[in-house]
């Protein structure tokens, strides 16, 4: 809020007072920004001995969103910033409720599934491009 630059809490110096986030009157709404960004800037960006966010994304949906594996690393990879079984001393905090949360918000708050599959019966929906033929002169 100093250097001129517009900010959402201009009356909270983050640097004199990082306990800001959990201590101020907006608590929770800075607890979920922080967690958001991340989220998007270190779990999303992951990647460490042949495990890539993205892909094990990509393998669990094409695999039916059903292997544990996925979610107990990327509890891993949150809690301890690696992403293999063992690769810490520290326990996950809250694993079953993580996963039970994980799945109620993708197949019941988000419901992935159904915008991941195709109707029974349908045929391969994917755009064909035209081919290109210049206007008559």
């Amino acid at each position: 809020g100093d250097r001129g630059e517009i900010s959402f809490y201009p009356d909270i110096d983050f640097c004199q007072n990082p306990e800001a986030t959990c201590a101020s009157d907006f608590a929770h709404e800075l607890r979920w920004t922080t967690a958001m960004f991340e989220w998007a800037d270190r779990i999303q960006k992951y990647s460490g001995h042949n495990w890539e966010y993205m892909d094990r994304l990509k393998r669990f949906l094409d695999g039916g969103m059903a292997d544990d594996s996925f979610i107990m690393s990327v509890g891993r990879i949150l809690t301890a910033d690696c992403h293999e079984d063992g690769c810490t001393h520290h326990s996950v905090r809250f694993e079953d409720e993580r996963r039970e949360s994980f799945y109620t918000v993708i197949n019941d708050v988000l419901d992935i599934p159904s915008l991941i599959e195709k109707p029974s019966g349908s045929q391969d929906m994917t755009p064909t491009p035209t081919p290109f033929q210049p206007a008559p002169m």
